[in-house]
């Protein structure tokens, strides 16, 4: 993760022009975004992120040219922060009756106004007895995976291919025996995923996809649904039309989440409902993996740009 101003450093080594940070339910950190930026020369849109749901369907919804301080917005966010921490701490309750060791006060030691799941396995790697167990878990979950593998390989006809897998799945069983790093993802995916020992529901407050756009127009600013390609097949291309009645201005076209033919079909889309096209990289941090001998990605913003025209026609109709 990176700080305000990092990200002011990273984007102006780079050439960039204009930035906005949207975290997920938090605007805690736009003035020092703002600050930043203004050091560096680089225009800062404020903007937010929400956690939304859609008559039963998880939608990102971003709100671009807000008042983030306007009561109405930050009475929300208060609310949804809240209802995070209660989840978390639920969760470290639910690892501590697992036998792992939780030392409840480091919740409340996290900087970040809206914690993600790699603080959690933060908390729970800290404490030295819990390491052997968290790998142990990880190992189980990683042979669970295999045997769902080796089931599909048993299904494959040409018996040539279905060899070759079987040896490949063999070496592949071995190498991961052996291996004794553990990925954030992992982690996650072991401990907190839907599979996971000490999955909990509810992590997000359950704001309506309609109720977050209403607002962020009261705010002042444009509602944008982020990622739609991540979230929708196609064929819930109604959903959009259904949001656009409800005040959706925006509809993000360019993003590492989309191929070649989802910002194809979606800028369509976008014309078609006269929706404005926005970009983001939906930059999360850096990929720094020692294992990995060539690397020569190590963040979105090394392969991924929006062009600058996007934001002249946003900037038509933001606020400032």
């Amino acid at each position: 993760m990176f700080s305000p101003q990092e990200i002011a450093k990273k984007a102006k080594e780079r050439n960039l022009a204009v930035l906005s940070l949207t975290d997920h339910n938090s605007v805690s950190g736009i003035d020092e975004m703002i600050e930043a930026g203004e050091k560096q020369g680089i225009r800062i849109v404020k903007g937010i992120e929400f956690y939304t749901r859609f008559y039963g369907q998880d939608l990102h919804l971003l709100g671009y040219g807000i008042n983030h301080k306007a009561k109405k917005l930050q009475e929300l966010l208060e609310k949804a922060r809240t209802h995070h921490l209660e989840w978390a701490m639920k969760v470290l309750k639910k690892l501590e009756s697992l036998g792992y060791t939780i030392d409840f006060e480091d919740l409340k030691k996290i900087r970040s106004y809206y914690l993600g799941l790699g603080h959690l396995k933060d908390i729970l790697m800290k404490e030295p007895q819990n390491q052997n167990k968290v790998f142990k878990e990880v190992q189980e979950m990683r042979k669970r995976k295999r045997e769902i593998l080796k089931k599909k390989v048993e299904t494959i006809h040409e018996p040539s291919l279905r060899s070759v897998l079987r040896k490949y799945l063999e070496e592949f069983a071995k190498e991961i025996e052996e291996k004794r790093e553990l990925t954030l993802f992992e982690v996650i995916e072991a401990f907190f995923g839907r599979e996971g020992i000490a999955f909990i529901e509810g992590e997000h407050l359950d704001i309506p996809t309609q109720g977050a756009i209403k607002l962020v127009l009261e705010v002042g600013g444009i509602p944008v649904l982020a990622h739609p390609g991540q979230q929708l097949s196609w064929g819930k291309d109604y959903l959009i039309y259904a949001l656009k009645k409800q005040g959706l201005q925006g509809l993000e076209v360019i993003t590492p989440y989309h191929n070649w033919h989802s910002v194809e079909h979606y800028q369509k889309l976008a014309n078609e409902l006269e929706l404005v096209i926005t970009g983001g990289s939906d930059l999360h941090g850096d990929l720094m993996d020692p294992e990995l001998k060539s690397q020569f990605i190590h963040n979105r913003w090394d392969y991924f740009r929006v062009p600058y025209e996007v934001w002249e026609n946003l900037s038509k109709v933001i606020s400032f």
